[in-house]
């Protein structure tokens, strides 16, 4: 993955969706979140991206954290429950997890 900087940006969580039981989830870091979704939109930058929008998927940003890319590479290596942060497919409660400040960064 390369060397992890400590640039603060934002920290994004796109949810995708054919239905209620078939989601996904793509985490990234940006230090221009309206840009990068344009990226993603043009289908640049973001293979993943480019396949579930050819594919039909719906995807749209859930939820996003000012963070870094400690952030981002700590929220990744928790995928496998990414569903748990997203407010998309839990609800609100959602949004009390994986917080920064449980995570002793701010």
């Amino acid at each position: 993955m390369g060397e992890i900087t400590n640039e603060r940006g934002i920290v994004y969580l796109i949810c995708g969706s054919r239905g209620p039981e078939r989601r996904c989830h793509y985490i990234g870091f940006t230090t221009n979140l309206d840009e990068r979704i344009e990226d993603h939109i043009r289908r640049t930058k973001a293979d993943l991206l480019e396949v579930l929008t050819r594919a039909g998927v719906e995807w749209k940003i859930a939820r996003t954290w000012n963070g870094d890319r400690n952030f981002e590479k700590w929220l990744i290596e928790n995928k496998k429950g990414a569903d748990w942060f997203c407010p998309v497919c839990s609800g609100e409660a959602a949004m009390k997890r994986a917080t920064l400040k449980k995570r002793g960064a701010e």
